[in-house]
This record gives C-alpha cells, structure tokens and sequence, in this order.
C-alpha cells in the first residue's frame, strides 16, 4: 500500500522539544508519531465539540429557546427520557 505523506519544518521552544522528545521515547516511535497522534486526537476533539454545538443548536431551535440554560436543560431533559 502506498502511503501519501508530507514533510514539512515546525519550530518550537527548546524546553517543549524536550518534552515531546521525552514523551515519545517513553510511549511512541519517535517525535513524528507523537505529533501525528496528538495532531489527530486534536481534530476529533474539535470535531465532537462541533457536533455537540450543532446538537445544542439544533435543540435550541426546535425549542426555541432563548438562552444557553434553557438548551441545556432540555438536552438534560430529553437524555433522561431516552434513558427510561
């Protein structure tokens, strides 16, 4: 299988180069996989929080509620009906 893939340069302080550094000898390959890992958890955290604010909004608009609170008290609302 044929990978597609790309270098490029980062630049970082001495002190957090140090810090990958220790950290992926202790749990990955080398400095490129602790930085693929960490690049992607960081875009499937921003994906969920895009999902659960479409969520909130959705909701909002369906209820059409007219502040943060009352979104999440109905999404409280609507979980525990789900869970009977």
């Amino acid at each position: 299988m044929k990978h597609n893939s790309q270098i490029f340069n980062l630049s970082f302080p001495t002190q957090l180069v140090e810090q990958i550094d220790a950290q992926a000898k202790e749990q990955f390959g080398g400095r490129s996989d602790l930085l693929r890992q960490a690049v992607l958890q960081y875009l499937r955290s921003e994906q969920q929080w895009e999902e659960l604010f479409r969520y909130g909004q959705s909701i909002g608009g369906e209820t059409q509620a007219r502040s943060e609170e009352a979104v999440a008290a109905d999404i409280t609302k609507r979980r525990r009906k789900t869970r009977e």
